[in-house]
């Protein structure tokens, strides 16, 4: 009885390991992302600007949002999928999704958390800042002028990160990591979704941002849950700084501070109430459903392969390269300011 167990639990094994990533592609596929995808982006722009004017700044710049989440973010995990005949479905968690109810639960979640995640940033940004100096300031996106250019934006800049990155990130690099357990798979593709963004004005951000989204697709058992959160923080950060919204929104935390920090913490709070409640009812859903708590299609993961030694080499290279590359990012992001005075007194 127990050799038929452990030869089902085997032959399960062997079915989700053909299923999803391996630690060594979840490792890889972002290291690729700053490399191969940086290199087919930079191609697809110059063949863009050869062939195409654009009449606005504001249309080069979503452009540009297009090429890079397709060519830089989505194409590898497709491509690893489709190269290592995986299930697409089951590997990104697509093939289950979330009730309204759900829905409703994680917009409150993301209006609270944005604000949260906001002043814990704010925090380690000052305290950051006393050793190294006041960051440069730096603003690359054109501000969206009229009510079509937000809609836009809302679309493109909010819509498709959410579903690339989320693919990419949720989906490959926290698939992979779950052979080791939900724990690490949280954590590890957290820390590689703050430290892809090559800021350190945003790497505590984005991190907090890929804990509370890899928790609610491990609650949940479906990539839509972290969709939906990416999609309303990146939809609220475009409304916001919408300039006639801007302008609303900078008048009152200036000089009506209070009210500010009252309605702040009343969002926090209804955010954090949102989340344990969501907890609760996505546990009983799961319960009712599939007969118990937390749903996964991963399984077995003491029996899977182990990596291989040149596996394992060519890991610590691939992660060693994607931090060292988005780390000189942060670095010259922080001090581009003096970076570019000091090439200017060369020059003189």
């Amino acid at each position: 009885m127990e050799n038929n167990s452990l030869e089902k639990r085997q032959a399960q094994a062997q079915y989700n390991h053909k299923r999803f990533p391996t630690v060594f592609q979840g490792i890889l596929a972002p290291a690729l992302m700053q490399f191969v995808g940086s290199a087919l982006v930079v191609i697809a722009l110059l063949i863009t600007e050869a062939f195409f004017s654009f009449k606005t700044e504001f249309g080069e710049y979503l452009s540009n949002v297009v090429v890079s989440q397709f060519l830089q973010i989505l194409i590898l995990p497709l491509a690893f999928v489709l190269i290592c005949k995986k299930d697409g479905l089951s590997t990104f968690r697509l093939n289950k999704g979330i009730d309204p109810i759900q829905i409703l639960l994680l917009v409150v979640v993301s209006l609270g958390l944005f604000f949260i995640a906001q002043y814990v940033n704010s925090v380690f940004v000052a305290f950051l800042s006393s050793f190294l100096g006041t960051p440069s300031s730096i603003t690359d996106s054109p501000e969206a002028q009229n009510i079509w250019q937000l809609l836009y934006s809302i679309v493109i800049v909010a819509g498709l990160p959410a579903i690339c990155e989320e693919i990419m990130f949720r989906g490959f690099v926290l698939r992979a990591f779950e052979r080791k357990s939900a724990l690490a798979a949280v954590m590890i593709s957290s820390v590689a979704f703050s430290i892809m963004h090559g800021n350190f004005q945003q790497i505590v951000y984005a991190f907090l941002l890929g804990l509370i989204m890899g928790l609610f697709v491990i609650l949940t058992d479906s990539l839509a849950a972290s969709i939906t959160i990416h999609f309303v923080l990146n939809a609220l950060s475009c409304v916001l700084m919408y300039p006639p919204i801007f302008a609303v929104y900078e008048t009152l935390v200036m000089e009506y501070t209070f009210i500010y920090l009252a309605l702040m913490a009343l969002l926090a709070l209804l955010g954090v109430a949102a989340a344990i409640f969501l907890i609760k009812y996505t546990k009983k859903k799961n319960k009712r459903k599939f007969g118990c708590e937390t749903v996964s299609d991963m399984c077995c993961t003491d029996l899977m392969p182990k990596p291989k030694p040149w596996e394992k080499v060519l890991s610590t290279l691939a992660w060693i390269s994607f931090i060292g590359v988005n780390l000189l990012s942060m670095i010259e992001l922080w001090f581009y300011d003096d970076i570019m005075k000091f090439l200017e007194q060369l020059q003189i």
